[in-house]
């Protein structure tokens, strides 16, 4: 499970889009979904959290259910036929929690109270649930936002509301935190342009970190991330 936190064209869904055989959630106020034309990407638009929790997410889980009937009878193609993902993303987070604020209060016609701020983050809790027990990689993107807390300290993190801004994060194998910068001139290319960079270490006020296997030396940034660079840190060929 990863979650990738960065400003808008910081490479987060480049990154994301990289894991083996995705499939896509976007929420419909979302327009990342350009970044994957042109790749063949299976993706669904979510209006929320009735259309994720009645649709999509039984979706996912009876055709991982029917996939595995097909591997336990050695029908290999078609197990693949039913479940042809090994990655599911859901981007992005932001946009994805506004929806469902926006449906609580509705419209911002009501202000949201203890209740409703529960029911968000045990709406985010259950999704979390119920990618984690799929048998693939979960990839989260998120806005990037800074902000002081009540001691007056800066912190950075997801740009999301109630408390599963920080506790999402945390139930991940890996976060990091997204960012362009200056590419690296060569004699064969003076003027390389931008190129995106992900930290994997603390970086000013973002946490950042991947829980490697012990003895695993994890890298502080990866430029022009790709899941290639990063499998061979748990093992997978």
């Amino acid at each position: 499970r990863w979650f990738f936190v960065g400003a808008t064209g910081a490479g987060k869904s480049e990154a994301a889009y990289t894991y083996p055989y995705p499939f896509v959630i976007i929420p419909t106020t979302e327009n990342s979904i350009v970044t994957g034309r042109g790749r063949d990407i299976p993706y669904v638009e979510t209006s929320g959290p009735d259309d994720l929790n009645r649709v999509i997410l039984p979706y996912l889980e009876d055709a991982c259910r029917k996939s595995g009937e097909h591997l336990r009878a050695e029908q290999f193609d078609k197990a693949w036929e039913a479940f042809p993902y090994q990655t599911v993303v859901l981007e992005s987070l932001s946009h994805y929690s506004d929806l469902i604020i926006e449906e609580l209060s509705d419209g911002g016609k009501k202000k949201m109270d203890m209740q409703q701020w529960g029911i968000l983050s045990g709406h985010l809790r259950n999704i979390h649930t119920r990618l984690s027990n799929l048998p693939v990689h979960v990839v989260y993107t998120a806005l990037a936002e800074v902000k002081e807390t009540d001691g007056g300290a800066i912190q950075g993190g997801a740009l999301m509301s109630g408390s599963m801004r920080m506790k999402m994060p945390s139930a991940c194998d890996g976060i990091g935190f997204f960012e362009q910068t200056p590419g690296r001139a060569t004699k064969e290319n003076p003027n390389p342009g931008m190129q995106f960079r992900v930290h994997f270490q603390k970086y000013k006020q973002f946490e950042a970190r991947i829980r490697a296997p012990r003895g695993v030396v994890v890298p502080p940034y990866i430029d022009d991330f790709h899941f290639d660079k990063v499998k061979g840190l748990f093992g997978i060929e």
